[in-house]
């Protein structure tokens, strides 16, 4: 999991992200017909939340997999039987939406992926104004199509709204979201605001601005608050139980009590990747990477084309020294989307390890431009970071990098990372004591400083031992 370590979010700022997409009018949802365009998104939510765990026979992709194909997703444009294949399915649902007056006709088929063959198709009719009583429709007889007759009632709740307004801002928000950038993240703050003051009984949108609130360094306690509104709605609700187990583990360093979160929302809801990728990450603060790797896989498996989750991948790889893998990783994610800054980020620390220095600047020079002027990687450096690497090397880089954390935006984690690097141990020993007794959001960046291979210079120096806790 990358989190947004690019910026310092300052709260009196968020009102300039407000979203620009045409559905948005002044900060709420626009009309019915527009927030209807999700009415797609939120039948497949429905039926992967409904037939999840149903049978042993049948795996469904989260509905994260079919975001980047919702209105104002990355790929809209893309076939059903295109998208199928791209996410690594079987089968495809497809609905083909008429409308006639207060009338609606949703003429359903199941797609078979490798040939594009229809397998099962049937047509409902219904009120326009009612898209949920379509579903219900659609879905049981959907699950009795796959799973035979009588398998028709569904495993859980129904719907998780029935609210498209606030269901059209969850999906926007949580769309938003997983881009891990801090306008993203203040933007879907805003939208699952909205989606909740909508529907105030939308438990899982209280979930999602729970999972917000824990990726921003300003309001990071207001996650547990509204995870646990969430629970009250609905106890059962493992994305609940996994928002607690990331602030658990990003802020309190609690990876005990993480940990018990993050069992119980797989337990909850086992086909939630999301809980499968933070459960790895809290091996990882451990140094316990087989357990990690696998919990990572089993993130991949459910959500193949996840860039936080090939990220995340690529960082396991590189914490654990497997560095022809964190390349070879990174430059995947960066294949569904090349300017996801995490992906950047974990290829050039890796290049760094593999000592491919110009490689390594060339990725910096990436970062910058993604991340703009402010923050971890501000491009306002370019010109002293160029000119230092080209009179000094990658030393020269360090040095300029080791005195940015510790004047210009102030990060003892950050600057002891760049010190070991230069060999400066004493200097970078004394950063990290420092490090790990912040009471600040710096708290959050030292979760992997026992594995971070930065420090091997230092590791085995008992003081080194002492600041990570592994003496």
């Amino acid at each position: 999991m990358r989190r947004c370590r690019s910026w310092k979010p300052q709260r009196s700022k968020r009102s300039r992200y407000k979203t620009s997409r045409p559905w948005i009018r002044g900060g709420s949802i626009g009309d019915h017909g527009q927030a209807e365009s999700f009415v797609g998104v939120a039948l497949a939510d429905d039926l992967i939340r409904q037939l999840s765990g149903r049978s042993s026979s049948l795996r469904v992709r989260p509905v994260s997999a079919v975001y980047r194909y919702a209105p104002g997703g990355t790929e809209t444009g893309v076939q059903p039987v295109q998208a199928a294949r791209r996410v690594g399915t079987d089968f495809v649902v497809a609905v083909q939406v008429e409308y006639s007056g207060e009338n609606a006709v949703w003429r359903a088929r199941l797609l078979r992926a490798q040939d594009g063959e229809a397998v099962w198709e049937q047509s409902f009719r219904g009120d326009r104004s009612h898209p949920f009583a379509l579903q219900d429709k659609l879905t049981k007889a959907l699950q009795g199509a796959l799973l035979g007759e009588g398998a028709g009632a569904t495993a859980g709740p129904a719907h998780i709204t029935l609210n498209l307004q606030a269901y059209a801002a969850y999906v926007q928000g949580r769309m938003l979201w997983n881009q891990r950038t801090s306008e993203g993240v203040y933007r879907s703050i805003d939208l699952e605001e909205q989606a909740i003051a909508e529907d105030p009984k939308f438990a899982v949108a209280y979930a999602a601005l729970a999972d917000a609130y824990a990726f921003d360094m300003t309001d990071w306690h207001k996650a547990e608050d509204t995870a646990r509104k969430a629970l009250a709605i609905d106890p059962r609700l493992g994305e609940a139980h996994a928002s607690l187990g990331l602030m658990n583990m990003l802020w309190r360093g609690d990876y005990e009590g993480a940990a018990a979160e993050f069992k119980l929302a797989i337990q909850l809801r086992p086909e939630y990747a999301g809980a499968h990728e933070w459960y790895a990450d809290n091996f990882a603060t451990q140094n316990r990477m087989d357990e990690a790797f696998h919990e990572m896989q089993r993130a991949l498996e459910l959500d193949s084309t996840s860039l936080p989750l090939n990220t995340d991948m690529a960082r396991l790889f590189y914490l654990s020294h497997r560095f022809d893998q964190a390349r070879d990783q990174s430059r995947h994610a960066l294949e569904l989307d090349p300017k996801f800054l995490g992906a950047h980020v974990v290829l050039h620390d890796t290049l760094i390890q593999r000592h491919e220095d110009d490689a390594a600047m060339a990725e910096f020079a990436k970062i910058e431009e993604i991340a703009g002027t402010t923050g971890l990687y501000s491009s306002v450096e370019s010109q002293r970071v160029r000119e230092a690497y080209a009179k000094e090397g990658i030393k020269g880089f360090f040095a300029v990098r080791a005195e940015y954390f510790g004047t210009e935006f102030k990060d003892n984690y950050l600057r002891a990372k760049y010190l070991a690097l230069l060999g400066r141990k004493d200097d970078s020993v004394e950063a990290l004591h420092r490090a790990m007794s912040d009471a600040g959001p710096n708290k959050l960046f030292v979760m992997y400083a026992s594995s971070e291979p930065a420090f091997d210079g230092i590791r085995d120096d008992p003081r080194f031992r002492k600041a990570v806790g592994t003496e």
